[in-house]
This record gives structure tokens, sequence and C-alpha cells, in this order.
């Protein structure tokens, strides 16, 4: 991110959120430098108490005296650092509590203008809507977007109370919480060893089951070490898959424009170097495909999507992994048109032959980049779908990798029409099986659960 770009967002986020919170931190800094001097005073002070043990008289005395006084200021310095870290921290907690309801504003107004059909219709998701539509698992994607947009490292939190990894455990905890605590006892989140069940039961129409899913690689840290213990973490935590790349480059992989503006003006206004994966991000994908996190390319620039691939290849020949580790493109169309955000026939062709999958988004300025006239009608979106999956069919004829991705509530606004919300993939159901017939099972569920059970070794059971 270029620095103009990043000062303004600095400056922005010190004004909004961060003046408090610095000038604590300021203090404490001129706080420890106070301790410093009155620890370097009293060691001097020790120093010339020995030099003057021999010696008798008023020169001795007026030397422990000094000695005294020193230790006196070192013990009030120390003191004085003690009451200034408290209040910072409390100075801190009342920056946090202010970030986030801020945070929340600015969110809530953007959904509301960019993102939701209309200002006052609310979220495209919900559990009644995924009933209705028989959506029965879904993706569950975790992102905070103030710390993409404001990250400059690990080290230095982007916002109050912790870094974009903590916020990612905390939207976790807040998911897991909500889903208990509404009693959607017809939603839940399984683990990996319960995947077998979460399949029976959503089949059965018993339980949604929603699969936690994490957008943006610089949740991951800036080290290996960070990476390491924290892709762990997120494995433990069932995480189904990562997107390394997305609005912006952070330290992992360069990405393509997924803004509204056109590409040039993109790369012009947030130059990126054109090196794909980064080494970091390369051991990124490693420790993914170790821990059985599968690696969505969505987002990513075509050179880190061939880097993906061959360090996968590099692991499946060390790992002599049989079939060969999956990869996915969450929502993604076909470059039909010249969108870099959509994806070329080669990455199409890679990811069938990985046996991985292709979710088509509903997003209709990617699905009509190619189409200069248009008409928003239900037999125009279903025109546009056929056109990308027969795409898709041309590296991958069986349709084996084809799926459904829609990104409902990804600041897709506008929609395919027809494909607002997910209460509406009923009818868009009956116009795969209706086009489809031989593949439509696969499409609308089983290429999906394939993918998740090979990843996460979960025997298919028998029918």
């Amino acid at each position: 991110m270029p620095d103009f770009y990043r000062s303004g967002f600095a400056l922005l986020r010190l004004a909004l959120f961060g003046g408090t919170a610095e000038k604590a931190e300021a203090e404490v800094v001129r706080a420890k430098a106070k301790v410093e001097r009155a620890k370097a005073k009293v060691k001097r002070a020790k120093i010339k108490v020995k030099r003057l043990a021999t010696t008798v008289g008023v020169t001795k005395g007026r030397a422990r005296l000094r000695f005294r006084e020193a230790q006196q200021e070192f013990l009030e310095a120390r003191q004085n650092l003690v009451e200034t870290q408290q209040n910072l921290v409390v100075t801190w907690q009342k920056s946090r509590i202010l970030s986030n309801r801020m945070k929340a504003v600015l969110i809530g107004l953007a959904n509301a203008l960019f993102n939701y059909t209309s200002p006052f219709s609310g979220p495209a998701i919900n559990p009644r809507r995924m009933r209705e539509g028989g959506v029965r698992i879904a993706f569950s994607v975790l992102i905070d977007t103030f710390d993409e947009f404001f990250d400059d490292s690990d080290e230095d939190p982007p916002w109050p109370g912790g870094t974009p990894f903590f916020h990612l455990q905390k939207q976790m905890e807040f998911v897991e919480q909500r889903v208990t605590k509404e009693k959607f006892d017809r939603v839940w989140i399984p683990t990996r060893d319960q995947l077998n069940v979460a399949i029976e039961k959503a089949r059965t129409g018993q339980r949604i089951a929603l699969v936690h899913c994490v957008e943006g690689g610089y949740h991951l840290g800036d080290n290996e070490e960070d990476i390491t213990k924290k892709v762990d973490i997120l494995a433990t935590r069932g995480v189904g898959y990562v997107t390394l790349a997305h609005l912006f480059f952070h330290r992992l992989a360069t990405c393509v424009n997924a803004l509204p503006m056109p590409d040039w003006m993109y790369h012009w206004r947030f130059p990126q170097e054109n090196i794909g994966l980064t080494e970091l991000g390369k051991f990124a994908v490693r420790q993914l495909a170790e821990k059985r996190i599968l690696i969505d390319v969505c987002h990513m620039s075509e050179r880190a999507t061939v880097d993906t691939f061959k360090v996968l290849e590099e692991y499946d020949k060390q790992e002599r992994s049989n079939p060969p580790t999956p990869v996915i493109a969450t929502h993604m169309a076909c470059r039909i048109g010249n969108s870099e955000y959509n994806l070329s026939d080669d990455t199409i062709k890679r990811i069938a032959e990985r046996g991985g999958l292709l979710g088509v988004i509903f997003c209709r300025h990617w699905m009509r980049d190619h189409l200069k006239k248009h008409v928003d009608s239900w037999d125009d979106t279903c025109r546009i779908v056929k056109e990308h999956i027969e795409r898709i069919r041309e590296s991958d004829p069986e349709l084996l990798c084809a799926a459904i991705g829609s990104d409902h509530d990804g600041f897709i606004k506008p929609t395919l029409k027809g494909l607002e919300h997910p209460g509406k993939v009923r009818a868009r159901s009956s116009w795969i099986v209706s086009n489809y017939p031989d593949e439509a099972k696969g499409i609308l569920s089983e290429n999906a659960i394939r993918v998740l059970r090979q990843l996460w070794k979960q025997p298919t059971p028998r029918e």
C-alpha cells in the first residue's frame, strides 16, 4: 500500500480511536525513562559510597545521604511507572469500547448503503432464509475489514485491544455464542470429526451447519513462528478454508482488483510488485496444506495462483498425497471478459485437475463483465449462469468441481436478478436440476462435500 494511502488511514485511526491511548502510551514511555534515570542515579550513588567507605567524617555522611535520596527517588519513579501502566490499561479498555462502537457504526453504514439490498433490509443471510432456500451447509466467512485497511504489522495492533488474529478469534466466539444464545436450534457449528453427522443432519433437514472460514491471510501474522501457531489454532477450531489474498497486498500474496474501480486505476492507486507468493506466503501455503485447511485462490493475482500450485505440487510429491491436495475458489466467475478478478481458463483447469471446487459468485459485476448489453431479469440471470457453468465444463467435462459460491453479504451489490438472498436459492436449484439433471446433485452439494471429506479425511458412509 503506498505511503500516502497508509498515512491517511493512520491519521483517521488516530483521530477516531487512538488519540487517548497513544497519549497514555507516551506517558508510560516517559515514566520508564524517568525510572531508568533514577536507577542510574542510584548506581552512581552506590559507587560513590563504596569509594568513600574508608573516609570518615562529613564526606562519608553526605555520600550516604545522597545515596538514600537517590534510592528514594528511584522508588518514587518506580511507583509512578506502576500507576501510569495501570492508567494505560484503563485507557486502552475505554479506547477499545469506543473503537468497537465506532467500527460498528461505520460497518453498519457501509452495509446499509453498499451491501444490503436496501438500507433497511438487513443482511441477506439468516437462518429463516437459509431454511426457505434449502441451504443446509454453508461456509461462514470471518473478516475484520478495519484490520485489513489499517494493518501495518502484527506487532503494532491497528485497533485498541489486540491484533487481527485476536479479533478473528473474537469473531469466531461471537458467531458460536450467538448461535447458542439466539437458540437457533436448527443451526450449529460442527467440528471436523462431526462432519459426517453434520451432513446427515443437513440431508434430513434437521440442522443447518456453518463452517468457519477466514478471508485474508493478514490474520496469520508476519513471521513463520506466528503463522505456524495460528494455523494450528485455526485447524483446531475447525476452519474450512483461508483466502490468503484479499483487497490489498499484506505480506503473503499479491492480489487482483476487487474494488469498484477499473483494474488500471486500482494498480495505479495501490501498486504491488509482481512477486506472486512471497517466501512467507509459500510457507503459509505449506502450513495450511499440512493442517488440512483448504486454500482459496480467489483474489490472488495470476502469478500468486501459479505459485500456489507449484508449492502444493512440491508438498504432494513430498507427502505422496494421492489424490492431490484440492484447491478451491469459493466466489469466482470465469474470465469470459477482461476483469482480472475472474479466473482464467488455465486456473480453472488446474483446480479441476486437483479435484478442487469452483463456487460461482452471484455478483452482477463479475458475472456480466463480458456483456455490453443486458436485461435485469430471471431469464437473463439463467443465461449468464449457464455461460459460466459451460465455461467450467470446457476444463471439467463432468462438472465435478462446479458449485454454488454466492458471496451473499460480501459487498457484491447488486446481485443477479432473482438471487438476492438464500431464500431464493430454491428456484435456482430447480433451474439447475432442469438444465443439468446428471450433474445437479454434485453442483448443489456433493462436490463441496467430497472436497471437505477428502481434506478432513472423513470416510464416506456406506449407502
